[in-house]
């Protein structure tokens, strides 16, 4: 069955806030903020639901995410100390591919911790660039392409007042990903990446 790349006109042409694009799963045994966190994103990036891997393999998980209409699979993993790797992957007729990065989570926040237990987590539909870093320029390249979102400027965040998925740079240099507008700038769930691995074709 031949399933259209997530960079296809496809992909524009069928998103709609009703119509799953995206899968996410975790590693065969998450821990359990690992889960919570899934869990998180399948509620902030729209057209995404939540799969439990329990014993599939990927290849399972990417044939019954094209019986679904999906096209992409975000994996949530175990890393050293609770932290969590991340990759992305696009499914066409040749099965599972990684356009790039493996992203290395340092730290992330969900939303059962910063006392926001009652609190709903806002579905975003736009991304804002806040750093001037080369790294953090193009991930956010990456994302807009791969989650099919418009990326906005600084000013451009100053003027909406809706949820935004906001990438910018610690003074240490790394690249943080967080959920906020001009009311509430720090809102969950966030991450800081540790580092990303690129390969030749995903820059």
């Amino acid at each position: 069955m031949l399933v259209p790349d997530f960079m296809s006109i496809d992909y524009s042409r069928r998103n709609s806030e009703d119509f799953p694009l995206i899968v996410i799963t975790t590693c065969r045994r998450p821990f359990p903020r690992l889960r919570t966190f899934s869990n998180d994103l399948s509620r902030l990036l729209p057209n995404s639901k939540r799969v439990t891997r329990g014993k599939q393999s990927l290849r399972e998980i990417a044939e019954k995410a094209v019986l679904q209409g999906c096209n992409r699979l975000i994996v949530l993993e175990r890393w050293k100390m609770g932290a969590c790797k991340i990759s992305f992957h696009s499914i066409n007729s040749f099965g599972l591919e990684s356009p790039s990065p493996q992203v290395y989570v340092q730290r992330f926040v969900t939303h059962l911790e910063r006392d926001q237990k009652g609190s709903k987590i806002p579905t975003v539909h736009s991304l804002a660039l806040l750093s001037e870093e080369e790294p953090a320029k193009i991930f956010s390249s990456f994302l807009s392409r791969f989650l099919g979102m418009k990326l906005m400027s600084r000013k451009d965040l100053e003027d909406s007042s809706s949820p935004i998925l906001m990438i910018s740079t610690t003074r240490k240099g790394k690249v943080k990903l967080s959920v906020g507008n001009r009311e509430s700038p720090d809102n969950v769930p966030s991450l800081s990446i540790r580092r990303m691995v690129w390969d030749k074709t995903g820059v």
